[in-house]
């Protein structure tokens, strides 16, 4: 009987050293992980994401379709506006939330020093989902864009918002939903020159 608890016992030791051991080296891979994930960062945040639009990139014009079936360019150059586009699609429910907040930033907006363009990433746009919208009645809205003019903004992702200069050179983006400060930033080049 004192054998087969002389058996046990060492088996029990070797069973909680190797269970010592594997957590120790588990938590060791751990650190490794942490350590490795802080220095990506780093590195990601030194250039900014290919999905970003090129800021300072030249826009020469968009192109598309208005909801009504017209084809719409828009151009900058003899226009003395920025131009702010709001990039979303109908299926995105980010951008659902994202609309309040750009209904607010385009009633506030500075319009003899700003026009808004939004622009559908989707094929179409039913009249239901443009009253759901609720934009102004004079707002520019563009669906069906331009191969040419997506690659030119290199739209990636919605919500979207980017800031294009008289001159047509991507000035700003904001990607994503934006959190309160960068509302301040938007509402700030809104209703400012530049």
């Amino acid at each position: 009987m004192e054998q087969g608890y002389t058996h046990n016992s060492s088996k029990v030791r070797w069973l909680t050293l190797l269970s010592w051991t594997l957590g120790f080296a588990l938590l060791f891979a751990n650190v490794l992980l942490v350590v490795q994930n802080r220095r990506l960062k780093r590195e990601l945040a030194k250039e900014p994401p290919a999905y970003r639009p090129a800021l300072g990139s030249i826009v020469l014009s968009i192109e598309g379709v208005s909801p009504d079936g017209r084809k719409v360019r828009v151009e900058w150059g003899d226009e003395s506006r920025d131009t702010f586009l709001f990039v979303f699609s109908p299926h995105c429910a980010v951008c659902k939330l994202t609309m309040p907040a750009w209904r607010d930033l385009a009633a506030s907006a500075d319009t003899r020093l700003h026009r808004m363009v939004y622009i559908n990433t989707g094929k179409t746009l039913s009249n239901d989902y443009l009253k759901d919208m609720q934009l102004p009645n004079d707002a520019v809205v563009i669906s069906e864009l331009d191969p040419e003019s997506i690659v030119s903004i290199n739209i990636h992702m919605t919500p979207e918002v980017i800031r294009i200069d008289r001159n047509g050179r991507i000035e700003s983006a904001w990607l994503g939903l934006t959190n309160d400060e960068e509302l301040d930033n938007l509402k700030r080049a809104l209703t400012s020159s530049g």
